[in-house]
């Protein structure tokens, strides 16, 4: 009775850890998958071949998963919003306290634009050109993140847009 397949693939790069050479593999019509599982294949490539490509394939992954990670903790460092300063901050909250003296928008909505370094102004040349489709285009607009930028809420957006028509 033959051996498991899987066991003749262990063996085999078992024998080549240990150093001892393999000079040729034999066995019947069902064995080929077993030797391109154990890194021979027909040719001119040996187990010894397979082994240090794959050895080069697993230092690579690493080095990928480093950089990844490097990546991500450079992200992770990143602040949300611009890093204007709290001048320029102040004066986009100061162009809010109308629509939030109105309470056509809340004290925190306001925040979260002006921290997106949106002005009212653009709010509403938002609604000049696209309507309501433009107003909820800019206010859920996604960071890099993939966050939402100022409100997804169509209440809130409706309520603003409201402030920013006219009566007619």
């Amino acid at each position: 009775m033959g051996m498991e397949p899987d066991m003749v693939v262990q063996l085999v790069k078992d024998v080549h850890e240990k150093n001892i050479e393999i000079n040729e593999l034999a066995g019947d019509d069902a064995f080929c998958w077993v030797s391109e599982a154990a890194g021979l294949s027909s040719g001119n490539e040996t187990i010894k071949r397979a082994i240090r490509l794959n050895r080069k394939r697993v230092k690579k992954s690493e080095r990928a998963k480093t950089k990844q990670h490097k990546k991500r903790r450079i992200n992770l460092k990143k602040k949300d919003h611009h890093p204007y300063d709290c001048i320029v901050q102040q004066v986009n909250l100061k162009s809010y306290n109308e629509a939030i003296a109105c309470k056509a928008i809340t004290r925190a909505t306001a925040l979260k634009a002006f921290k997106s370094n949106l002005k009212l102004s653009h709010l509403n040349l938002s609604v000049e050109r696209m309507g309501l489709e433009g107003l909820k285009a800019l206010l859920s607009e996604k960071t890099d993140r993939g966050h939402v930028r100022v409100t997804n809420c169509m209440k809130v957006i409706q309520k603003i847009f409201d402030f920013l028509t006219p009566e007619s």
